[in-house]
C-alpha cells in the first residue's frame, strides 16, 4: 500500500476518537494559540482595506487620483472660490510652493503616476496578504500541513515587497498634495484671506511648514509600522514550523525539518 500522507496519518492516527482532538498534549495548546494567532492578524489585514477609502485612508488616493490632479490643477490656476472672490488670478500667486517644480509650473500628471504606482502596488499586496492569512488560517483550524507550509515562504516574501511602496512614497514628489490640499484647506490655511501681500509668502511658508512636519510623520509611522510587522511576521513563521514540525513527529511524518530551534524544541518535547 502506497505510504499515506502526513495529512492522512494525522487523520487515520488520531482522528477524533472518542471526541478526542486530532492534537494531543502540548501541540492541543499550540494549535489553539495559532489558531488565535491567525486569525486575529487576518482580521487586521482586512481592516487594513479602509487604508484604501477615499476622504478616509492614508492611501485613498488611489480611486481618487484624477480628482486630485484635477483640483490641484485648478487651484494652480485659480480656479477656486476663494481666490475669485478676492480677485486673485492663481493659486501660484499666494502659495507658489505649492504649484511650482524646479521653478516651473508643475506637470501634476507626470507628478502623480509613481503615487499611483506606489498605493496599487500596496493595494496588490495587501490582497495578497488576506489571501495567504485565509489560506494558513484555514490551514490552522484544519492542522493541514499542505495548507500551512506556504505562509512559512509567502508571508516573508510579500513583506520583502513591501519595501517597495516605501522606495516609491520616499522618491515621490509631494507638491501635488500641497495643491490638492490648498484646493479646499482648512481657514488656517487658507492664505489668499489675508490680503496683504507680504503676508501670503509669511502664511504660505507655515503652511509648508506644517504639511512637512506632516509628510515627515507619516513617514515615521509608516517605517514604524513596516518594522514591527516584520517582527510579527517572523513570530507567526517560527511558530508555524514548530507547530508543523509538531505534527510531523506525531503522525510518523517526514523527518522534522526546518528553523534550528523549532526542531530542537520538538525533538525535547
Amino acid at each position: 500500500m502506497a505510504a499515506l500522507s502526513v495529512e492522512a496519518r494525522l487523520r487515520e492516527s488520531s482522528g477524533t476518537m472518542n471526541g478526542e482532538p486530532r492534537c494531543c498534549g502540548c501541540c492541543c495548546g499550540m494549535a489553539t494559540g495559532l489558531k488565535w494567532y491567525l486569525g486575529v492578524f487576518l482580521v487586521l489585514s482586512i481592516l487594513g482595506i479602509l487604508s484604501f477609502v477615499p476622504n478616509f485612508g492614508n492611501t485613498g488616493y488611489l480611486f481618487v487620483m484624477d480628482e486630485a490632479v484635477d483640483e490641484a490643477n485648478k487651484y494652480c490656476a485659480g480656479d477656486v472660490k476663494y481666490l475669485t472672490i478676492l480677485g486673485l488670478d492663481r493659486g501660484q500667486d499666494t502659495c507658489p510652493q505649492a504649484c511650482k517644480c524646479d521653478g516651473k509650473p508643475c506637470d501634476f500628471d507626470d507628478l502623480s503616476t509613481l503615487w499611483e504606482a506606489e498605493a496599487g502596488f500596496g493595494f496588490a499586496l495587501l490582497v495578497l496578504t488576506i489571501l495567504t492569512y485565509a489560506v494558513a488560517f484555514t490551514g490552522a483550524l484544519q492542522e493541514s500541513p499542505a495548507l500551512l507550509k506556504p505562509f512559512v515562504y509567502i508571508m516573508p516574501a510579500l513583506m520583502g515587497l513591501g519595501l517597495i511602496t516605501g522606495i516609491l512614497a520616499a522618491v515621490a514628489d509631494t507638491t501635488i498634495w500641497k495643491a490638492w490640499v490648498m484646493y479646499d484647506p482648512p481657514d488656517d490655511w487658507k492664505c489668499s484671506l489675508i490680503y496683504e501681500p507680504f503676508y501670503f509668502a509669511l502664511c504660505c511658508a507655515e503652511f509648508e511648514s506644517d504639511f512637512n512636519r506632516l509628510i515627515v510623520a507619516s513617514i515615521a509611522i509608516g517605517w514604524t509600522v513596516y518594522v514591527v510587522s516584520w517582527v510579527f511576521v517572523a513570530s507567526q513563521v517560527f511558530e508555524v514550523r514548530v507547530f508543523l514540525a509538531h505534527l510531523a513527529k506525531q503522525t510518523g511524518g517526514p523527518a522534522v525539518t526546518g528553523h534550528p530551534v523549532a526542531v530542537a524544541m520538538v525533538q525535547a518535547a
